[in-house]
């Protein structure tokens, strides 16, 4: 019968721990004097608790490419419809986004259109002997054949001025003979001879002053076999050159013309024999011509062919029947000196 009342002493002992052990399960720790105790109803049961609030459901993200819905309200019959403000859509994630702001100057930049000066290369000067002595460089003298002197007028025309002009002086000789048959048919060719004074050999424009003389022999009525006819007179002309100069010669064609006055008389002349010729006349001459020249160094020559007709003429009116013109041509050369 002990044994029995242990056991059953020792069954409630086990039941009083266990159920104290539930109320001491239930009750909430205290923490402090203002801690509230949870509400009980009578008998001692707890009153339920109110449901603690779900946790929010989670949001799903919205893409990128995808603008917010439009808050505005919908328009009704007495409300129009508001504009909603339009939203750029965001770049995507992947895309790089430029935030350079832009330049606040947007003219052209200048340009310049005058380019610098190229850069003159510093003169090196050969190293003399100081130098080589302490370098160590070495120098050498090479020889260096001197180049010719070039001439001053090779292969150009003759730049004029009053000292380059070129003087010359020239005396020479020729033929000549006139044009009239009436004339010719009484006197025969004529030895000429002349002496000039020339300035401008080398320049385009020259003047030139003659002394020109000329005897023939001549037959009419009266008079003897030894009468000649000879004239003597001054011209003086404008020259045009083209003076072309190789090293120190000169070649130049050239042309003149000009006026002049020369005196015709006849030699053994007998006023009772003969009275078909004057013995002397006056004329008037326009000489006019071209030529070649050519010079080297101080010497000159040329070679010339002219025509000269005369006016106021009376030699030989009677014999011819008036006319009795004493127009000639000619030919000649004349050997100088310029300077």
């Amino acid at each position: 019968m002990r044994k029995v009342g242990v056991v059953v002493v020792g069954l409630m002992l086990s039941v009083g721990w266990a159920a104290r052990a539930d109320e001491d399960t239930a009750l909430p720790p205290v923490s402090g004097p203002d801690t509230a105790l949870p509400e009980t109803a009578a008998g001692g049961a707890p009153l339920p608790q109110a449901a603690a609030p779900a946790a929010p459901a989670p949001v799903a993200p919205i893409p990128a490419d995808v603008a917010p819905a439009d808050p505005s309200p919908p328009a009704t019959p007495d409300a129009p419809a508001v504009p909603a403000e339009t939203v750029p859509a965001a770049p995507p994630q992947s895309a790089p986004v430029d935030v350079t702001p832009a330049p606040a100057n947007t003219r052209p930049p200048s340009i310049n259109v005058n380019p610098p000066p190229p850069a003159i290369p510093p003169i090196r000067r050969p190293p003399d002997a100081n130098a080589a002595a302490t370098t160590g460089a070495v120098t050498a003298k090479i020889p260096v054949e001197p180049l010719p002197p070039l001439p001053p007028d090779a292969g150009r025309l003759h730049r004029p001025d009053f000292a380059s002009l070129g003087w010359a002086v020239f005396a020479g000789g020729g033929y000549e003979d006139f044009t009239n048959s009436n004339v010719r048919g009484m006197t025969g060719g004529a030895g000429a001879w002349d002496a000039r004074l020339i300035a401008g050999t080398r320049s385009i424009l020259g003047l030139e002053a003659a002394y020109v003389g000329a005897s023939r022999n001549i037959e009419a009525l009266g008079l003897g076999t030894n009468s000649n006819l000879v004239s003597n007179g001054f011209e003086g002309a404008v020259r045009f050159n083209v003076p072309v100069t190789r090293a120190a010669s000169l070649y130049e064609p050239f042309g003149y013309v000009g006026l002049g006055y020369s005196h015709y008389s006849v030699t053994n002349y007998t006023v009772a024999a003969s009275a078909d010729v004057a013995s002397g006349d006056n004329v008037m001459t326009v000489p006019f011509g071209a030529g070649f020249a050519y010079g080297y160094k101080a010497f000159m020559a040329d070679a010339r062919v002219n025509y000269t007709p005369t006016f106021y003429n009376d030699m030989f009116q009677a014999s011819t029947g008036g006319n009795g013109a004493l127009n000639h041509w000619g030919v000649g050369g004349n050997l100088g000196l310029s300077f």
